[in-house]
């Protein structure tokens, strides 16, 4: 593989952390932002399984420091403590636990498969 190939993913990943932002605002309740960040994850980490977790910090790295850059700029710092840093780290560490779950899956599963040809 050329070197250009194997940055396509984290470019992949960053645009998904960019769009996993506006599901923020879907409800007051962080639960589909944190299902579809699982599921970005578990995505990344089936797809891509040598990065195992790893796949969450470029999932949700645009979104933190968006946050950052937001709590730095135009200050609100009780408000990020109390609404936004909770969600956030839920949802950082979902993506995490996503790309971790679906990466040891598919890592597993390979296995028994290269198990059960190697036993014919």
């Amino acid at each position: 593989m050329s070197n250009n190939n194997q940055k396509w993913p984290y470019l992949l990943a960053f645009l998904a952390g960019i769009g996993l932002q506006f599901t923020a605002g879907i409800e007051y309740f962080p639960g589909p932002q944190l299902i579809i960040s699982f599921l970005i994850g578990g995505l990344f980490g089936f797809v891509w399984p040598n990065i195992s977790w790893k796949w969450g910090l470029w999932i949700m790295g645009p979104v933190l420091s968006l946050l950052c850059f937001s709590v730095l700029f135009a200050g609100n710092l009780e408000i990020f403590l109390e609404k936004d840093l909770p969600v956030s780290g839920i949802s950082f560490i979902s993506a995490c636990l996503g790309s971790f779950v679906f990466s040891r899956w598919k890592v597993r599963r390979s296995n028994e498969v290269n198990r059960e040809t190697k036993e014919e």
